[in-house]
Protein backbone atom coordinates (compact mmCIF):
# COMPACT_ATOMS: atom_id res chain seq x y z
CA UNK A 1 0.00 0.00 0.00
CA UNK A 2 1.32 3.43 -0.97
CA UNK A 3 2.28 5.71 1.90
CA UNK A 4 0.74 9.24 1.89
CA UNK A 5 3.13 12.15 2.39
CA UNK A 6 2.43 15.76 3.34
CA UNK A 7 3.79 18.78 1.52
CA UNK A 8 6.57 19.15 4.09
CA UNK A 9 7.93 15.74 3.08
CA UNK A 10 7.66 16.61 -0.61
CA UNK A 11 9.55 19.85 0.04
CA UNK A 12 12.27 17.98 1.93
CA UNK A 13 12.68 15.58 -1.00
CA UNK A 14 12.81 18.48 -3.46
CA UNK A 15 15.63 20.06 -1.44
CA UNK A 16 17.39 16.68 -1.40
CA UNK A 17 17.13 16.30 -5.18
CA UNK A 18 18.45 19.82 -5.78
CA UNK A 19 21.40 19.30 -3.44
CA UNK A 20 22.30 15.89 -4.90
CA UNK A 21 22.47 17.41 -8.38
CA UNK A 22 24.75 20.17 -7.07
CA UNK A 23 26.82 17.60 -5.15
CA UNK A 24 27.60 15.38 -8.14
CA UNK A 25 28.10 18.40 -10.40
CA UNK A 26 30.66 19.88 -8.01
CA UNK A 27 32.31 16.43 -7.72
CA UNK A 28 32.47 15.58 -11.43
CA UNK A 29 36.27 15.60 -11.43
CA UNK A 30 36.36 12.92 -8.71
CA UNK A 31 36.88 9.30 -9.75
CA UNK A 32 33.62 8.29 -8.03
CA UNK A 33 30.71 9.57 -5.93
CA UNK A 34 28.73 7.64 -3.30
CA UNK A 35 25.18 8.05 -1.99
CA UNK A 36 24.08 6.35 1.24
CA UNK A 37 20.45 6.31 2.41
CA UNK A 38 20.11 4.94 5.93
CA UNK A 39 16.28 4.88 5.93
CA UNK A 40 15.42 4.49 2.26
CA UNK A 41 11.67 3.98 2.71
CA UNK A 42 9.17 1.86 0.84
CA UNK A 43 8.62 1.37 -2.86
CA UNK A 44 5.41 3.38 -3.39
CA UNK A 45 4.42 6.77 -2.00
CA UNK A 46 1.73 9.32 -2.88
CA UNK A 47 1.08 12.99 -2.21
CA UNK A 48 -1.50 13.57 0.53
CA UNK A 49 -2.41 16.81 -1.26
CA UNK A 50 -2.90 15.63 -4.84
CA UNK A 51 -2.87 11.82 -4.67
CA UNK A 52 -0.11 11.78 -7.29
CA UNK A 53 2.86 9.40 -6.95
CA UNK A 54 5.88 10.86 -5.14
CA UNK A 55 9.41 9.68 -5.88
CA UNK A 56 11.18 8.76 -2.65
CA UNK A 57 14.78 9.51 -1.79
CA UNK A 58 16.20 6.42 -3.51
CA UNK A 59 14.62 7.45 -6.82
CA UNK A 60 15.87 11.02 -6.38
CA UNK A 61 19.41 9.69 -5.93
CA UNK A 62 19.16 7.34 -8.92
CA UNK A 63 17.78 10.13 -11.12
CA UNK A 64 20.55 12.56 -10.13
CA UNK A 65 22.59 13.90 -13.04
CA UNK A 66 25.55 13.56 -13.20
CA UNK A 67 24.90 10.11 -11.71
CA UNK A 68 26.29 8.71 -8.49
CA UNK A 69 28.81 5.93 -9.00
CA UNK A 70 27.51 3.83 -6.11
CA UNK A 71 24.12 3.82 -4.37
CA UNK A 72 23.84 2.13 -0.96
CA UNK A 73 20.42 1.83 0.68
CA UNK A 74 19.32 0.56 4.09
CA UNK A 75 15.79 -0.39 5.11
CA UNK A 76 13.76 -2.77 7.27
CA UNK A 77 13.55 -6.28 5.74
CA UNK A 78 9.79 -6.01 5.13
CA UNK A 79 10.28 -2.91 3.00
CA UNK A 80 13.71 -3.68 1.56
CA UNK A 81 12.53 -6.62 -0.58
CA UNK A 82 9.92 -4.61 -2.48
CA UNK A 83 12.17 -1.57 -2.73
CA UNK A 84 15.08 -3.53 -4.18
CA UNK A 85 12.87 -5.43 -6.64
CA UNK A 86 11.37 -2.22 -8.02
CA UNK A 87 14.67 -0.37 -8.24
CA UNK A 88 16.52 -3.23 -9.95
CA UNK A 89 13.68 -3.48 -12.45
CA UNK A 90 13.84 0.23 -13.22
CA UNK A 91 17.64 0.68 -12.98
CA UNK A 92 19.17 -2.69 -13.97
CA UNK A 93 22.56 -1.24 -14.93
CA UNK A 94 23.24 0.78 -11.78
CA UNK A 95 25.71 -0.12 -9.02
CA UNK A 96 23.05 -0.46 -6.34
CA UNK A 97 23.11 -2.31 -3.00
CA UNK A 98 20.17 -2.66 -0.60
CA UNK A 99 20.96 -3.72 2.98
CA UNK A 100 17.91 -5.23 4.73
CA UNK A 101 17.84 -4.73 8.48
CA UNK A 102 19.04 -2.19 11.05
CA UNK A 103 21.31 0.40 9.44
CA UNK A 104 23.15 0.79 12.75
CA UNK A 105 24.19 -2.85 12.48
CA UNK A 106 24.80 -2.93 8.73
CA UNK A 107 26.67 0.34 8.27
CA UNK A 108 30.03 -1.14 9.32
CA UNK A 109 29.86 -3.80 6.61
CA UNK A 110 28.72 -1.25 4.04
CA UNK A 111 31.62 1.07 4.85
CA UNK A 112 34.03 -1.87 4.66
CA UNK A 113 32.68 -2.58 1.16
CA UNK A 114 33.54 1.04 0.32
CA UNK A 115 37.21 0.59 1.21
CA UNK A 116 38.20 1.46 -2.35
CA UNK A 117 36.11 4.65 -2.24
CA UNK A 118 37.34 6.22 1.00
CA UNK A 119 38.53 9.28 -0.89
CA UNK A 120 35.32 9.61 -2.93
CA UNK A 121 32.82 12.43 -2.22
CA UNK A 122 30.09 10.73 -0.17
CA UNK A 123 26.66 11.93 0.94
CA UNK A 124 24.52 10.22 3.60
CA UNK A 125 20.79 10.91 3.92
CA UNK A 126 19.47 10.00 7.39
CA UNK A 127 15.69 10.29 7.13
CA UNK A 128 14.67 8.45 10.29
CA UNK A 129 11.16 8.37 11.76
CA UNK A 130 12.03 9.35 15.33
CA UNK A 131 15.35 8.57 16.99
CA UNK A 132 16.46 5.35 15.32
CA UNK A 133 19.97 6.30 14.21
CA UNK A 134 22.69 5.94 16.84
CA UNK A 135 25.57 8.28 17.57
CA UNK A 136 27.97 5.38 17.03
CA UNK A 137 26.69 5.17 13.44
CA UNK A 138 27.30 8.89 12.91
CA UNK A 139 30.81 8.37 14.30
CA UNK A 140 31.49 5.62 11.77
CA UNK A 141 30.28 7.81 8.92
CA UNK A 142 32.28 10.79 10.17
CA UNK A 143 35.53 8.82 10.37
CA UNK A 144 35.14 6.82 7.14
CA UNK A 145 36.92 8.99 4.60
CA UNK A 146 40.67 9.44 4.29
CA UNK A 147 40.45 12.96 2.82
CA UNK A 148 40.08 16.22 4.76
CA UNK A 149 36.34 16.33 4.03
CA UNK A 150 34.14 13.84 5.85
CA UNK A 151 30.97 12.13 4.60
CA UNK A 152 28.33 14.84 4.30
CA UNK A 153 25.25 14.23 6.46
CA UNK A 154 21.66 15.45 6.05
CA UNK A 155 19.76 14.24 9.07
CA UNK A 156 16.13 14.25 10.16
CA UNK A 157 15.95 15.50 13.75
CA UNK A 158 12.45 15.33 15.29
CA UNK A 159 12.83 18.36 17.57
CA UNK A 160 9.11 19.17 17.59
CA UNK A 161 8.01 15.54 17.94
CA UNK A 162 10.42 14.25 20.59
CA UNK A 163 8.34 15.52 23.55
CA UNK A 164 5.38 13.47 22.30
CA UNK A 165 7.46 10.30 22.13
CA UNK A 166 8.74 10.79 25.68
CA UNK A 167 5.25 10.54 27.23
CA UNK A 168 3.14 7.38 27.18
CA UNK A 169 -0.63 7.46 26.83
CA UNK A 170 -1.04 6.99 30.57
CA UNK A 171 1.16 10.05 31.21
CA UNK A 172 4.21 8.09 32.40
CA UNK A 173 7.67 8.67 30.92
CA UNK A 174 8.65 6.45 28.01
CA UNK A 175 12.07 5.36 29.27
CA UNK A 176 12.84 3.16 26.26
CA UNK A 177 12.34 6.12 23.91
CA UNK A 178 14.44 8.31 26.21
CA UNK A 179 17.25 5.77 25.88
CA UNK A 180 16.89 5.96 22.09
CA UNK A 181 17.25 9.74 22.18
CA UNK A 182 20.38 9.44 24.32
CA UNK A 183 21.82 6.85 21.90
CA UNK A 184 21.09 9.15 18.95
CA UNK A 185 22.62 12.32 20.45
CA UNK A 186 25.42 10.36 22.12
CA UNK A 187 24.90 11.96 25.52
CA UNK A 188 22.16 12.42 28.12
CA UNK A 189 22.76 16.19 28.23
CA UNK A 190 19.42 16.64 26.49
CA UNK A 191 17.77 15.49 29.75
CA UNK A 192 18.86 18.75 31.38
CA UNK A 193 16.97 20.65 28.72
CA UNK A 194 13.89 18.47 29.19
CA UNK A 195 14.08 18.88 32.97
CA UNK A 196 14.46 22.66 32.66
CA UNK A 197 11.36 22.77 30.48
CA UNK A 198 9.45 20.75 33.08
CA UNK A 199 10.54 23.17 35.82
CA UNK A 200 9.46 26.19 33.76
CA UNK A 201 13.03 27.42 33.27
CA UNK A 202 12.69 27.03 29.50
CA UNK A 203 9.64 27.51 27.31
CA UNK A 204 8.81 24.69 24.86
CA UNK A 205 10.22 26.82 22.02
CA UNK A 206 13.42 27.51 23.97
CA UNK A 207 13.77 23.81 24.80
CA UNK A 208 13.47 22.89 21.12
CA UNK A 209 16.10 25.49 20.25
CA UNK A 210 18.49 24.16 22.90
CA UNK A 211 17.94 20.54 21.82
CA UNK A 212 18.70 21.20 18.17
CA UNK A 213 21.70 23.31 19.21
CA UNK A 214 23.02 20.38 21.28
CA UNK A 215 22.85 18.06 18.27
CA UNK A 216 24.57 20.57 16.02
CA UNK A 217 27.20 21.34 18.69
CA UNK A 218 28.12 17.67 18.95
CA UNK A 219 28.34 17.27 15.18
CA UNK A 220 30.77 20.19 15.02
CA UNK A 221 32.70 19.95 18.29
CA UNK A 222 32.74 16.17 18.84
CA UNK A 223 32.68 14.72 15.30
CA UNK A 224 34.64 17.68 13.93
CA UNK A 225 32.39 18.90 11.12
CA UNK A 226 33.23 22.46 10.10
CA UNK A 227 29.68 23.57 9.37
CA UNK A 228 26.14 22.61 10.36
CA UNK A 229 22.94 24.14 8.99
CA UNK A 230 19.33 23.90 10.04
CA UNK A 231 16.05 23.76 8.11
CA UNK A 232 12.83 23.59 10.16
CA UNK A 233 9.77 21.98 8.57
CA UNK A 234 6.33 23.04 9.82
CA UNK A 235 2.79 21.71 9.56
CA UNK A 236 -0.31 23.58 8.34
CA UNK A 237 -0.71 25.18 11.79
CA UNK A 238 2.86 26.49 11.41
CA UNK A 239 3.95 24.37 14.37
CA UNK A 240 7.53 23.05 14.23
CA UNK A 241 7.46 19.38 13.23
CA UNK A 242 11.08 18.47 12.69
CA UNK A 243 14.43 19.82 11.58
CA UNK A 244 16.83 18.78 8.87
CA UNK A 245 20.42 19.18 10.09
CA UNK A 246 23.16 19.35 7.47
CA UNK A 247 26.81 18.74 8.36
CA UNK A 248 29.74 19.31 6.00
CA UNK A 249 33.41 20.24 5.94
CA UNK A 250 33.22 21.86 2.53
CA UNK A 251 32.54 25.60 2.13
CA UNK A 252 30.93 24.99 -1.26
CA UNK A 253 28.56 22.43 0.26
CA UNK A 254 27.62 24.91 2.96
CA UNK A 255 27.00 27.68 0.41
CA UNK A 256 24.78 25.46 -1.75
CA UNK A 257 22.70 24.18 1.18
CA UNK A 258 22.34 27.70 2.61
CA UNK A 259 20.85 28.76 -0.73
CA UNK A 260 18.48 25.78 -0.84
CA UNK A 261 17.41 26.34 2.78
CA UNK A 262 16.61 29.99 2.07
CA UNK A 263 14.55 29.03 -0.94
CA UNK A 264 12.70 26.37 1.06
CA UNK A 265 11.86 28.90 3.79
CA UNK A 266 10.48 31.30 1.18
CA UNK A 267 8.35 28.57 -0.38
CA UNK A 268 7.06 27.05 2.84
CA UNK A 269 4.19 29.51 3.60
CA UNK A 270 2.74 29.12 0.12
CA UNK A 271 2.95 25.33 0.24
CA UNK A 272 1.25 25.17 3.63
CA UNK A 273 -1.45 27.61 2.55
CA UNK A 274 -2.17 25.42 -0.47
CA UNK A 275 -2.33 22.33 1.75
CA UNK A 276 -4.93 24.06 3.94
CA UNK A 277 -6.99 24.97 0.87
CA UNK A 278 -6.93 21.38 -0.39
CA UNK A 279 -8.02 20.06 2.99
CA UNK A 280 -10.86 22.59 3.03
CA UNK A 281 -11.98 21.42 -0.42
CA UNK A 282 -12.03 17.81 0.76
CA UNK A 283 -14.05 18.66 3.87
CA UNK A 284 -16.58 20.55 1.76
CA UNK A 285 -16.89 17.64 -0.66
CA UNK A 286 -17.28 15.13 2.16
CA UNK A 287 -19.76 17.14 4.21
CA UNK A 288 -21.82 18.75 1.45
CA UNK A 289 -21.01 16.82 -1.70
CA UNK A 290 -19.73 20.02 -3.29
CA UNK A 291 -16.57 20.07 -5.40
CA UNK A 292 -15.17 23.61 -5.95
CA UNK A 293 -15.35 24.79 -9.55
CA UNK A 294 -11.58 25.29 -9.49
CA UNK A 295 -10.07 22.83 -7.05
CA UNK A 296 -7.18 24.03 -4.90
CA UNK A 297 -5.09 21.06 -6.03
CA UNK A 298 -5.27 22.48 -9.58
CA UNK A 299 -4.14 25.96 -8.55
CA UNK A 300 -0.83 25.27 -6.77
CA UNK A 301 1.10 28.57 -6.90
CA UNK A 302 4.26 28.80 -8.91
CA UNK A 303 7.52 29.84 -7.27
CA UNK A 304 7.01 33.36 -8.62
CA UNK A 305 3.80 33.85 -6.57
CA UNK A 306 5.29 32.88 -3.21
CA UNK A 307 6.22 35.66 -0.81
CA UNK A 308 9.91 36.08 -1.52
CA UNK A 309 10.14 39.13 0.73
CA UNK A 310 9.32 37.31 3.97
CA UNK A 311 11.94 37.61 6.69
CA UNK A 312 14.26 34.60 6.64
CA UNK A 313 15.14 32.76 9.81
CA UNK A 314 18.89 32.23 9.38
CA UNK A 315 20.80 29.55 11.25
CA UNK A 316 22.80 30.86 14.21
CA UNK A 317 26.27 29.54 15.03
CA UNK A 318 26.32 26.74 17.58
CA UNK A 319 26.74 27.70 21.24
CA UNK A 320 27.80 25.67 24.29
CA UNK A 321 25.08 23.20 25.37
CA UNK A 322 22.52 24.36 27.90
CA UNK A 323 23.19 23.74 31.59
CA UNK A 324 20.35 24.61 33.95
CA UNK A 325 21.03 26.05 37.41
CA UNK A 326 21.04 23.53 40.25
Amino acid sequence: MARPWGVWTEQKLDVLAAYLHAFTTASKQAHATVYMDLFAGQAENVSRTTGDPVMGSAWRALETKPPFTKIMLFEKPTRAVGLEAMLRREYPERDLTVYPGDCNVNVAGALHALAGYRDAPTFAFIDQEGAEVRWTTLEQLGSHKTTRTKVELWMYFATGLLPRGLVRRDGSRNESFAEQVTAMIGTDQWCEIDEAKGRGLLSPAEARSETRNLMRWRLEKVLGYQHSLLLTLRNTRHSEMYDMIFATDHPVGRKIMEHLNRRARREQPGLLAMERLVRGDRRAEKEHGVVPLLAAADTRPSVATWDVNMELDETDPVRPPYRHPR
